[in-house]
């Protein structure tokens, strides 16, 4: 985490950054208990959730609502790197969707 109750006395969000290079697995389908924030500041990739897909890509900003079971994959040739943060001061328990990938 970049900004968490970790490092940071009194903070109210979390913010953390995620990398996902080009030829990894996605990410297992994860599921949190709070909405989410993220910007794509490098790379391009898909949102999936259950039979629902989302492409997105450089510059980018995604909701992902509370209780949403979601993945990502990088569809590039480059890193992915997205900026995330939570509405809570650390990351929330995340967990992995029933049938994921992981």
């Amino acid at each position: 985490m970049l900004l968490s109750s970790e490092n940071v006395d009194a903070i109210q969000n979390c913010l953390g950054v995620a990398v996902i290079h080009p030829g990894e697995p996605a990410t297992p389908e994860m599921v949190h208990k709070t909405s989410e924030v993220m910007y794509v500041s490098r790379g391009q990739g898909r949102l999936e959730s259950g039979s629902e897909s989302h492409e997105f890509s450089e510059g980018d900003a995604l909701y992902i609502p509370a209780g949403k079971a979601h993945s990502l994959v990088n569809t590039g040739s480059t890193p992915l790197v997205s900026v995330y943060s939570f509405p809570l001061p650390y990351r929330p328990p995340t967990t992995v969707a029933e049938g994921s990938r992981a």
